[in-house]
């Protein structure tokens, strides 16, 4: 008598696997062990993602500062910015961000960013005592 041979296809194969996995008896700890598990990679997961956040604020702060340097001190037009967007993206394909109009994004957010900074840094002074005013109406500076 010959045995049959039953060519069961992968998906059946893999479900049954699956289904069987889970009959498997855990130790009583491992419920807690798998949550304890999932907290720290998302813990983690959301670390890793806050510090690729700040490195992109500080590589932003970083452009927008260079790109205002240049215009201010060496007199550069607006015109170079669409070139170093094209140079950009061309020396990172596949790193979105560097568009011509994002460009022109970094370097308003650096200027907002600095006045804003500038605000904070002339109110803590203002705080701490060490501005002192002009006049009644013509404002502050600061101590030096």
């Amino acid at each position: 008598m010959a045995v049959e041979k039953h060519h069961w296809p992968l998906a059946v194969f893999v479900l049954y696997s699956a289904t069987m996995k889970s009959l498997v008896k855990m130790p009583p700890g491992y419920p807690q062990l798998l949550r304890d598990l999932k907290e720290k990679i998302r813990s983690a997961q959301v670390k890793a993602a806050l510090s690729v956040n700040h490195e992109l604020i500080k590589l932003y702060w970083e452009i927008g500062k260079m790109i205002v340097d240049k215009q201010k001190n060496e007199k550069w037009g607006a015109g170079f910015i669409g070139k170093l967007a094209q140079d950009l993206q061309n020396n990172f394909p596949g790193t979105e961000g560097f568009s011509k109009s994002n460009v022109f994004r970094i370097k308003a957010f650096y200027l907002n960013r600095r006045a804003v900074l500038h605000k904070h840094q002339f109110w803590m002074e203002v705080k701490r005592g060490m501005a002192k005013p002009l006049t009644p109406r013509r404002g502050w500076r600061i101590a030096e």
